[in-house]
């Protein structure tokens, strides 16, 4: 009886969380970089002496995956899809409606531990 008055507010909080994340859509961490290159064929267009036009852009997507650095080519197709989705991420990361999973103060937090943190919420969230 005691545990249940307990975990009630707990599960509330669990619930309320769950919703605001659904209403995020689909997030990916990382950053977009817009990269332009030169080749090394010598007749190209990127190696003309008077106007030199290099290949390109390029898009990019860097993040961690499971404590390594990553990059992933991302197709022009594709562009809106992941910016909105790193969007979302970082509006994950710093959103004050949430109030930080820790603290109660009002910020999502930085840092590892407050990353720890929304790591286990997300984990108790796909639970159930």
């Amino acid at each position: 009886m005691i545990s249940d008055m307990k975990t009630t507010p707990i599960e509330r909080k669990i619930e309320h969380l769950k919703q605001q994340l659904a209403e995020l859509g689909p997030i990916h961490p990382g950053s977009l970089s817009e990269q332009y290159n030169v080749c090394g064929k010598p007749d190209c267009r990127c190696k003309d002496p008077k106007d030199p036009q290099k290949h390109g852009p390029y898009y990019h997507l860097s993040f961690t995956w499971r404590g390594k650095g990553r990059t992933r080519f991302v197709r022009s197709e594709r562009l809106a899809e992941v910016r909105q989705k790193v969007a979302n991420y970082k509006r994950f990361r710093t959103d004050r409606r949430m109030g930080g999973p820790g603290g109660g103060t009002g910020t999502a937090g930085t840092g590892a531990k407050t990353v720890g943190r929304w790591k286990s919420i997300l984990t108790i969230c796909r639970r159930k």
